[in-house]
């Protein structure tokens, strides 16, 4: 994940979002997306917090919306 994080950056990306463990994903940097105005529709077994970002050094506060995943994740299983 720091690869990942370092790599974005690198490219000039303004943050990574992702969904996950909020103690786990919290020590490498990420925080809770909402009050960025950053929103992912989580399972339901998801507590609100797994909606993570890291704000990279390209990082713009209007930056804000709703993650889309591609179609290929619409028959994932919600478990």
């Amino acid at each position: 994940m720091r690869s990942v994080i370092f790599r974005a950056n690198e490219l000039g990306e303004p943050l990574v979002v992702l969904e996950g463990n909020p103690a786990f994903y919290g020590r490498l940097g990420f925080e809770y997306s909402v009050p960025y105005g950053i929103h992912i529709t989580l399972p339901l077994w998801a507590p609100p917090e797994a909606s993570q970002v890291i704000r990279l050094d390209n990082y713009q506060p209007h930056l804000r919306g709703r993650v889309e995943y591609p179609s290929a994740f619409d028959h994932v299983a919600d478990h």
